[in-house]
């Protein structure tokens, strides 16, 4: 009957601040990720913030708690202090006091770092949410995600379904008879005014189909005229940086002449309809004048292209993914290794001149995440970001890989307010923020071993700020 609570954390003005708590869940690890790569041991790995209700711990176990305290944007600067309480049924009560610094430093809820986060509703199957997945629902859960600084939309399905999504794509288009297109934007304007609203900075534009090759369009003549729509609607309403297309994944150097000309025909329809292109292979440059994102895997994110591709107008944004299991790179992921790889993702997109970050999947229950870490082939955590509710009402559950990687995001943010800080003339101690020299040591190595350094820079960074 252990409980855990905490009090207001309370400045001398009397201004209050709320902790979110929880109780940290424990997920089975039966193929470790190899030694080198990972811990190497099987074992219950701590990741799923559970609901902070009263728990037993049993006799030689060890029972994590998470403290988190997520401070407003209208929150007075000083110091906070609180009080967190433990108690048991058979053991002396514990009292730990809590002191919160908060800086006059504001972090802007619509980002520098664009994200793109995808989900597949994996999560209403019927063993997880099934039909209790309702648009309620689904727009809570990409609320829960923007709150890590995650902006999330279903990867791809039939848009003529009426399902829980983002933007109500299914309701815009009418074809008449003839095969002519009509678009009414109402509810789409309202959608996308309220989730900009909310901090989201990406949206997955359209689906027409998976693209791999433009024969895939079952009504090239009607998708066009769709893509027209779109692409006068965007110019419009000044939004097209916030939208792209995802249409196909990873192409092989020898789909090259295919993907072409699909990124030919869309642009055809409209010249600010950026396609993204993921790649796993190094020949981006291939892509030049084709792509509008380039979306490099970690292991062949490539600064100096990047560089000249921003200055030619496209975005550079990197993503990370299985690819990556058996190497040192950071990533936001592996559950049976060092926590620090998620947070360091944002350094390393801060020093590398990433403009954005993708991930594949937050719902990649194939297999049952409260069972095994393996819900991917040997990726421990591998598109599995979220939890299930077991009660099937309650949105899922996050994990401290999310908690990490948001930290990580918003140390991202604070580089950029930093450099806008000292602009011109940095200092040598800001100039050697700016580098993360301290986090990320090579492309595929970072501070492994670095809480408290990481802890100490996100400190000293608001203090410049301040």
């Amino acid at each position: 009957e252990v409980t855990y609570h905490s009090t207001p954390l309370t400045d001398e003005a009397g201004n209050q601040l709320f902790p979110e708590l929880s109780v940290v869940g424990y997920v089975p690890v039966a193929n470790p990720t190899r030694p080198g790569y990972g811990f190497g041991l099987r074992g219950d790995y701590p990741d799923i913030l559970l609901p902070n209700q009263p728990f037993e711990v049993p006799a030689f176990h060890n029972q994590a708690l998470w403290f988190s305290v997520w401070v407003p944007v209208n929150a007075a600067p000083g110091c906070y202090r609180g009080l967190i309480t433990v108690t048991a049924a058979n053991a002396p009560e514990i009292k730990l006091p809590v002191t919160l610094q908060v800086y006059a430093a504001t972090i802007p809820k619509l980002g520098k770092l664009k994200t793109s986060w995808s989900y597949h509703a994996i999560l209403a199957r019927p063993e997880y949410y099934g039909a209790d997945w309702t648009a309620e629902l689904a727009d809570a859960f990409i609320r829960q995600n923007l709150k890590y600084r995650f902006s999330v939309d279903r990867f791809a399905y039939d848009m003529t379904l009426d399902l829980p999504d983002t933007l109500p794509w299914n309701r815009v288009f009418q074809v008449d008879d003839g095969g002519n297109v009509a678009a009414d934007w109402q509810e789409f304007d309202r959608r996308v005014e309220y989730w900009l609203a909310q901090g989201k900075n990406t949206f997955k534009n359209y689906y027409p189909g998976w693209l791999d090759k433009k024969s895939n369009l079952a009504a090239p003549a009607i998708e066009a005229q769709k893509l027209q729509l779109i692409s006068r609607h965007l110019a419009e309403k000044g939004w097209a940086d916030y939208f792209y297309l995802y249409v196909f994944d990873e192409p092989p150097p020898g789909e090259a002449d295919n993907i072409k000309e699909v990124c030919d025909w869309i642009h055809r329809q409209g010249d600010n309809l950026n396609v993204i292109l993921t790649s796993c292979h190094d020949n981006e440059s291939e892509y030049v004048g084709y792509a509008d994102i380039f979306v490099p895997h970690i292991n062949v994110y490539d600064p100096a292209f990047g560089a000249e591709r921003q200055a030619a107008g496209n975005q550079y944004w990197m993503y990370t993914c299985i690819g990556t299991a058996f190497t040192t790179y950071p990533d936001t992921w592996k559950i049976d290794s060092c926590g620090t790889a998620h947070r360091a993702i944002g350094w390393w997109l801060y020093k590398y001149g990433a403009q954005g970050y993708l991930y594949w999947e937050l719902d990649w229950w194939w297999k049952n995440p409260w069972e095994t870490a393996e819900t991917f082939p040997n990726g421990n955590g591998d598109g599995s970001m979220f939890y299930p509710a077991p009660d099937r009402q309650s949105l899922p559950y996050p994990s401290i890989r999310a908690e990490l990687t948001r930290d990580g995001f918003e140390d991202y943010e604070l580089l950029h307010l930093l450099a806008e800080r000292y602009a011109g003339n940095p200092p040598d101690e800001v100039n050697t923020l700016l580098t993360a020299a301290e986090i990320i040591e090579a492309p595929d190595r970072y501070h492994q071993a670095g809480d408290d350094d990481f802890i100490r820079l996100h400190r000293r960074l608001l203090e410049l700020l301040d």
